[in-house]
């Protein structure tokens, strides 16, 4: 889904706010760990929670998590969990049956997440964000964070999704993959949409073009934010 609105001012530091939001953040992405681990489990014991089977779950999840993240309003809070919510999706990403349409929407929301926080401005307005009218926005040592998680996240989704030169091209559920899209209700970002094809070629050649601009926002922020050439980024010449 779209990113809800922000709040109007960041979270209290230190308050029971912001201490009940840390617990609730820390509790769920260790759910999504355990159902990771478990995702092989046919018989859980008493207590164990059930395993993914679909990328499409794991999405589901952290999608939630993105949504709470983004509206507290609180840098401090939304890069460092943000950042963790992307960890766990590429570390999902491997493990369960490649859904490119499903991923690549996902990491397109988390990538709107990075470049708006990099920037200071909000995606919808282009006014500056709650959390950065009284502070001096990221720093560099968190920029190096954010593309070092961007270049591992690139990486891994174009192994899985669409293989690496010479490889064969992965198996790829398409009807599993659209499916799952129009059930989570995920929103269709700009070049992620249209993927209807019923030739597999054609629709690996899409994913292909596709891989190449994941965090694109995001990667062309940090270039201007660390100097040298963006990191990564394919264009279309």
């Amino acid at each position: 889904a779209p990113l809800p609105r922000p709040r109007k001012h960041p979270l209290p530091s230190g308050g029971q706010k912001e201490a009940s939001l840390i617990f609730y953040l820390d509790r769920a992405l260790d759910n999504v760990g355990k159902r990771a681990a478990n995702r092989h489990v046919k018989e859980l014991l008493p207590g164990e929670v059930a395993g993914y089977k679909s990328f499409a779950e794991v999405a589901k999840d952290l999608d939630t998590l993105v949504d709470v993240v983004w509206v507290t309003s609180t840098p401090t809070l939304q890069l460092p969990y943000l950042i963790s919510i992307t960890v766990a999706a590429i570390n999902c990403v491997p493990m369960l049956p490649p859904l490119p349409r499903t991923t690549l929407n996902f990491l397109s929301k988390l990538d709107l997440t990075f470049a708006a926080l990099l920037s200071g401005l909000d995606p919808d307005t282009n006014e500056p964000l709650p959390g950065f009218k009284s502070n001096r926005g990221i720093s560099t040592t968190d920029k190096v964070r954010v593309k070092g998680i961007v270049e591992r996240a690139r990486s891994t989704v174009t192994k899985h999704l669409v293989g690496e030169e010479g490889e064969d091209a992965p198996q790829i559920n398409r009807k599993a993959d659209h499916t799952s899209n129009d059930e989570d209700g995920f929103v269709k970002f700009e070049g992620f949409e249209n993927s209807d094809d019923s030739d597999d070629e054609e629709a690996y050649k899409k994913d292909e073009r596709e891989v190449a601009h994941v965090f694109e926002k995001t990667v062309m922020e940090l270039g201007d934010l660390l100097g040298g050439d963006p990191i990564g980024i394919v264009t279309d010449e």
